[in-house]
C-alpha cells in the first residue's frame, strides 16, 4: 500500500519523516559509486541511529526554487489543464526503507516533479527539451515508489517567455534497473548496521 503523508514538504516534520529513509532525491547518489555513495550510507546509517535528520546548506538557488515552485505548479496546471494536488513523503509497504516526495499527484497514478533553477541552467534545459540525466533516477524513483504510469516533468523560470513541460512513460527495465541498484544500497547499510 502507497501512504502520503499530510505533512507540507520543507517543514521540520517533513524533514523528520524521512529520517533513515532513502528518498528519490538520493536515488543517483545511491546508484553511483565511490565517496558521495558512501557519504550517504554513513548519512543514512547515523539518521536510523539517531532519528536526526540533518538538514544540511540552502544555497540562494536551492532557496529560490523553493519560492518559485508554486508558480511552477500553477503553470504546469493551466498548461496541462489538470489538477496538481500537493503531497508529502510517499511509503510504499512493498518497498521499506525507500520513500519519494513528488513536487505533485495529478489524479492517482501520475506525478509531478518541478525544478526551478537558475536562468542559465534553465536555459540549458529548454535546449535540451527533455527529462535532465541528472533528474533520472529521481522521476523512476517516483514511479517505483509510488507505482506510477508517468511523470510529468517541468522546468521553470518565472522570468522566461519559455518553460519546460515533458512527460516521461513508465519503463520497466529502467525501473527493475533501479530497484536491483537500491537493493544493493539498503543490503549495504543493513550491513553497516550490524557492525
Amino acid at each position: 500500500m502507497i501512504t502520503y503523508s499530510d505533512t507540507p514538504q520543507g517543514t521540520d516534520d517533513w524533514l523528520n519523516s524521512r529520517s533513515g529513509i532513502l528518498t528519490a532525491s538520493d536515488f543517483a547518489i545511491a546508484m553511483g559509486k565511490g565517496v558521495t555513495r558512501q557519504k550517504l550510507l554513513h548519512k543514512k546509517r547515523a539518521e536510523r541511529r539517531t532519528g536526526v535528520v540533518s538538514q544540511g546548506f540552502k544555497s540562494p538557488a536551492m532557496q529560490h526554487g523553493n519560492d518559485t515552485e508554486p508558480l511552477a505548479r500553477a503553470w504546469a496546471a493551466w498548461e496541462l489543464n489538470k489538477d496538481i494536488v500537493e503531497v508529502g513523503l510517499a511509503t510504499n509497504d512493498a518497498l521499506p526503507g525507500l520513500g519519494a516526495s513528488l513536487d505533485g499527484l495529478i489524479g492517482d497514478n501520475i506525478g509531478f516533479e518541478c525544478k526551478c533553477p537558475m536562468p542559465a541552467t534553465h536555459d540549458e534545459y529548454l535546449l535540451k527539451g527533455r527529462l535532465p540525466a541528472i533528474y533520472k533516477w529521481q522521476v523512476y524513483g517516483q514511479m517505483l515508489v509510488c507505482d506510477l504510469e508517468g511523470v510529468w516533468f517541468c522546468s521553470y523560470d518565472p522570468n522566461d517567455t519559455e518553460q519546460l513541460l515533458v512527460y516521461i512513460p513508465r519503463d520497466e527495465k529502467m525501473i527493475d534497473l533501479l530497484k536491483d541498484g537500491l537493493d544493493k544500497f539498503l543490503s549495504d547499510l543493513h550491513e553497516m548496521e550490524s557492525k
